[in-house]
């Protein structure tokens, strides 16, 4: 189509981009072993709204901080409280007001910034070439405004350019459950930091360089540890580590497996993945981080999504909590950012050669924010770009 609708507007294609599945670009020595640059500096950070509006500038007491009793969460219930998560579509102009008015010693113009987004918009970009099987979390869409020498990204919402369903009823029970693991996340979120505000959020401010794109970028960061120490939070279904599964079917070969006798309850079928005995997580000593990391289990697609979003902020612990699959708090971990680093980049013994799907996401925005340079010259207009199924061209239209 060279045309999309949106409300009562119709958008003209400009320019595609292709884009191919990320194991292609591994392939590809300009994608995979390229050298990449990317340098983030912290502008500031403040408190802000649902909105990104303003706060307050936050002392140390007034972060929202990780708990020091981590193994409390253990057998929480995250269904607590349960409501349908709110999408907030918030404008860029929000924290350039705040960069205006209270980090006076930055100026977007001086320092040559030629792109201005919030993170969300570089995670669903860097992405794209490896996430791309499931519209409804997959697809996305950007609208760019150019103001002089400075481009604007603006977050669209993703059911702006997804086919509306059919069935206008819809199954409700079915359409909670699709929403449950989206509140589980938020709420442990709540349940594991202190000091923090539901209407609230603390914001980190970044000037960040990608090889040779100058990018202002703004990030919600989860908490702080006991140093001050970002810590991005998330959450993972639990999975049983294979060998343990392994063991139990050599087992079974030797003395007659019965699906009777040998049936395990699923209140006992979850297995903590680390010892007990640490009870408490401080933030003052990482000496014991990685010590259990080899059982941790987290695909490769969302490890993908998890080291991305903590990257580009320069946030280097990741606590996850990991939940059964009705929503109840089975373990946790703190896992550090170069855990997920060495998952997604490892040695491809069938191609005996290395696959570094972080230079893949970092040299595929490279190319895309150049793609958005080269074809987004006016000042008159609103641009979109779409990437959605069949997933094989990134879309620019024009009102």
């Amino acid at each position: 189509d060279n045309e999309t609708k949106n409300d009562e507007h119709e958008w003209k294609l400009v320019a595609t981009m292709q884009v191919l599945d990320g194991r292609q670009y591994e392939g590809d020595s300009e994608f995979n072993d390229k050298s990449v640059s990317y340098a983030s500096s912290e502008i500031g950070r403040y408190i802000g709204d649902n909105h990104c509006n303003f706060v307050c500038i936050p002392g140390s007491d007034q972060l929202p901080k990780l708990i020091s009793n981590t193994a409390s969460l253990t057998s929480q219930d995250l269904n607590q409280g349960f409501k349908q998560v709110e999408h907030i579509i918030t404008k860029t102009q929000s924290f350039v007001d705040v960069v205006k008015t209270h980090f006076q010693s930055f100026n977007v113009q001086d320092t040559g910034i030629e792109f201005v987004t919030f993170r969300n918009n570089l995670n669903k970009i860097m992405a794209a070439a490896y996430n791309h099987s499931r519209p409804e979390y997959d697809a996305f869409a950007i609208d760019i405004i150019k103001r002089g020498n400075v481009i604007f990204l603006e977050i669209v919402d993703r059911q702006c350019i997804l086919d509306a369903p059919n069935d206008e009823h819809g199954d409700v029970k079915a359409e909670e459950n699709a929403l449950k693991p989206e509140w589980w996340g938020r709420r442990f979120e709540q349940v594991c930091t202190e000091n923090a505000k539901e209407e609230e959020q603390l914001i980190l401010l970044a000037h960040s360089q990608l090889n040779r794109h100058k990018i202002l970028m703004a990030a919600e960061i989860d908490c702080v540890d006991g140093k001050g120490a970002f810590v991005e939070i998330k959450t993972q279904k639990y999975i049983q580590p294979k060998q343990q599964h392994q063991h139990r079917q050599h087992h079974h070969h030797h003395q007659g497996y019965n699906a009777t006798r040998d049936y395990v309850p699923k209140q006992h079928r979850y297995h903590p993945y680390k010892k007990k005995e640490q009870t408490h997580y401080d933030g003052q000593d990482n000496t014991n981080m990685h010590a259990h990391h080899k059982q941790v289990i987290i695909p490769g697609y969302k490890s993908l999504k998890i080291w991305i979003q903590s990257f580009l902020s320069g946030t280097n612990q990741i606590f996850v909590g990991f939940r059964d699959e009705k929503g109840i708090v089975v373990d946790s971990q703190m896992l550090s950012l170069d855990w997920f680093q060495r998952k997604i980049n490892y040695f491809d013994r069938k191609k005996q050669k290395k696959s570094n799907k972080s230079n893949v996401c970092l040299n595929f925005t490279d190319r895309v924010l150049t793609f958005i340079r080269l074809h987004c010259k006016s000042d008159n207009c609103v641009y979109r770009t779409v990437f959605n199924s069949p997933f094989q061209n990134l879309m620019l239209y024009t009102l």
